[in-house]
């Protein structure tokens, strides 16, 4: 028998108080014997967590052994795919630790039909390289046609493959969910809540869960039906783990027991407010459990308005680092590639830049990373200064109430560090995978970053747009900062830049030239002036690529070696270029004047040119410089303190 815990989060205490004293009770069972520990996504209270595998993911970066599982996951919260990115996200970080249990459908108020297609899904999706799914109540792509078989699908000997790159804006009829997890498949549950579950999850090889509020006996009578029917339709017992969840206290109500020691409970603090520890186990058996009276933080500490001021009283500088993907010249582990992004957000902090990012693309062949807050959230365990950056989010292809969640989530576990750089996104199969309109992008992008300003500054968010109504919703939890700042991430079009301008965000834009830097801020003040806007909350970040060597032909050898692993597909390819009436450009020839003046935005130089390039883009009013640069510590050293002040 296998013993693991599960926290529920009662109480009306705030995350920033109970969640440093789950996150140090994650901790402490690690290495202890305990198998598991479960995390359930829930919504009801103030200390309540709705994104369950961030939290996980942060812990991931503090445990060696123990399986981290979401619990309670809801299906008609997130798309599909949301659901098999964030695991197979977490499994990665995790080093193939991560698991899932999928809350009953009655709880959920849908048809059992609806959680059973995707749960078959998800689990394709891990297991397929390419992959089509119809069902009722699941379709993907979202252009899949009626007349195909249900279910999942893949294709056949004679279809014809396209790279992902040379499609340009054709709908494929099948589309890869990446990255993939470590483990060929995490483990997966489902609540045993009805018979029509049971005998699905019997017959598909999915693990049973009783919670603890189902009677001993009546759990235990629902397991042996699940065996019955598993061994029924052929299934034998080591191919599913059954999971019964008891909740059981140590010395009764009130203990004050932490794993390991006793410690007081805080002064004045309700012991049934903090985050009480159920026991789950494998195969039927029982565990002890204890409260939590930690008080000590796990989380990172919250951050003053004094001691969190970036360095710089002008141009802070920001970064990224390689490791959310695989890059064909350069083959290798995908795990070992995003524990070097964690490591190079440390030597970010260490080297004293102002802020880490972590961008965003789906289906890709190399397994871009797709959920970059989670990615901030594994950061923010291993980091306590340095801002987490998302450059950019693609705010579109959420639910703004998702992403609000998401946003409070990592800006709690951060001690507030959260910053949203939100871009519209571009690649056409994004949006069919993701089952959205592309061509509304623009506008549902202005209006979703309305409901996240609301959602994360108000106490309860009243909304009435074209695209989206919230009425009285309560946003768990609630961030540190009240609103999380956002960027407005916008390209380098005018279209865009006047967009951002007319909505008042601040706007950060890609690479490009300084001549063409100041035109595009020069519409978006415009823009902003002619909307009424102060000049003000005008701000202005830009992305710059910079290449620096003893000597400009060194810098460029290393540009062009940048363009041959990794730009030139991803700029040519997808539809990045967008010419000034918002139009995308699909493989253009690499002498194309829009893929040139890409390339010529890449500065090469020696350092004494790059200080003075950038000196340019401080001129224009640019606030914050993101270098994606692998030649981070030579600008912490010789470029970075030519900016700083007095």
């Amino acid at each position: 028998m296998r013993v693991g815990l599960s926290w529920d989060l009662p109480g009306e205490q705030a995350a920033t108080e109970v969640w440093p004293a789950l996150l140090a009770e994650i901790v402490a069972v690690d290495g202890l014997g305990y198998e598991s520990a479960w995390v359930e996504e829930s919504r009801h209270a103030a200390a309540s967590c709705p994104s369950p595998a961030l939290l996980l993911t942060h812990a991931a970066r503090r445990t060696r052994t123990l399986y981290l599982h979401v619990g309670g996951r809801r299906v008609t919260r997130s798309h599909p795919v949301r659901i098999a990115e964030e695991v197979a996200v977490l499994d990665l970080f995790s080093r193939g630790r991560a698991g899932i249990g999928f809350a009953a459908a009655g709880s959920q108020d849908t048809e059992p039909q609806h959680l059973h297609e995707v749960v078959d899904f998800v689990l394709h999706a891990w297991a397929v390289d390419e992959l089509r799914y119809r069902g009722r109540f699941v379709r993907f792509p979202s252009q899949t046609r009626d007349e195909v078989p249900e279910g999942a699908g893949v294709p056949g000997p004679g279809w014809d493959w396209v790279p992902q790159w040379e499609r340009g804006p054709s709908r494929p009829d099948f589309l890869a969910v990446t990255p993939k997890p470590v483990a060929t498949r995490p483990p997966v549950h489902v609540e045993l809540s009805d018979e029509a579950t049971l005998a699905w999850a019997a017959r598909a090889g999915v693990s049973p869960f009783v919670g603890a509020d189902v009677p001993t006996t009546d759990a235990v009578e629902r397991l042996a039906r699940f065996r019955a029917e598993a061994a029924a339709a052929g299934r034998p017992a080591w191919t599913f783990d059954p999971v019964l969840e008891r909740r059981l206290e140590l010395d009764g109500a009130g203990d004050d027991h932490t794993l390991g020691e006793r410690r007081p409970s805080s002064s004045g603090a309700c012991a049934s407010c903090g985050p009480r520890p159920v026991a789950r186990t494998s195969s039927g058996g029982v565990a002890r459990s204890s409260s939590v009276g930690v008080t000590s933080s796990s989380a990172s500490p919250a951050r003053c308005s004094c001691c969190c001021r970036p360095r710089r009283d002008d141009v802070q500088f920001w970064t990224g680092g390689a490791g959310t993907a695989k890059v064909r010249a350069m083959p290798g582990s995908l795990a070992d590639a995003f524990d070097a992004y964690v490591a190079g957000a440390q030597l970010a902090e260490e080297l004293g830049f102002d802020a880490y990012g972590a961008s965003e693309h789906h289906f890709m062949y190399d397994g871009f990373l797709p959920v970059p807050l989670q990615a901030l959230a594994a950061v923010a365990a291993e980091t306590s200064r340095i801002r987490l950056v998302t450059g950019a989010m693609l705010l579109p292809l959420y639910d703004p109430l998702e992403a609000a969640e998401q946003a409070a989530t990592l800006d709690v576990l951060s001690g507030g560090r959260a910053v949203l750089g939100l871009g519209m996104g571009y690649r056409p199969l994004e949006f069919d995978g993701l089952g959205t309109e592309k061509r509304t992008r623009g506008a549902r992008l202005v209006e979703a970053m309305k409901v996240l300003d609301l959602a994360t500054s108000q106490d309860e968010l009243h909304f009435e747009g074209e695209h989206h109504r919230y009425d009285g919703v309560v946003l768990r939890p609630t961030p540190v900062q009240r609103p999380v700042p956002m960027w407005f991430c916008g390209g380098t079009s005018v279209v865009a830049a006047r967009r951002a301008g007319q909505a008042g965000y601040p706007y950060w834009l890609a690479n490009s030239d300084v001549e063409r830097t100041a035109s595009i801020v020069g519409e978006y003040r415009r823009a902003g002036a002619e909307a009424g806007w102060p000049e003000e909350r005008l701000r202005v970040g830009a992305f710059k690529d910079v290449c620096i060597g003893d000597t400009v032909a060194e810098a460029e050898a290393m540009r062009q070696m940048f363009i041959d692993a990794f730009y030139e597909e991803h700029i040519l390819g997808y539809g990045y270029l967008v010419d000034d009436e918002g139009r995308h450009v699909y493989n253009p020839p690499r002498d194309h004047p829009m893929y040139q003046r890409f390339v010529d935005g890449i500065f090469c130089g020696t350092v004494e040119m790059v200080v003075e390039e950038l000196k340019r883009y401080e001129a224009l009013g640019v606030e914050a410089l993101f270098l994606a640069s692998p030649q981070q510590a030579l600008v912490a050293e010789k470029v970075m303190p030519e900016f700083e002040r007095g």
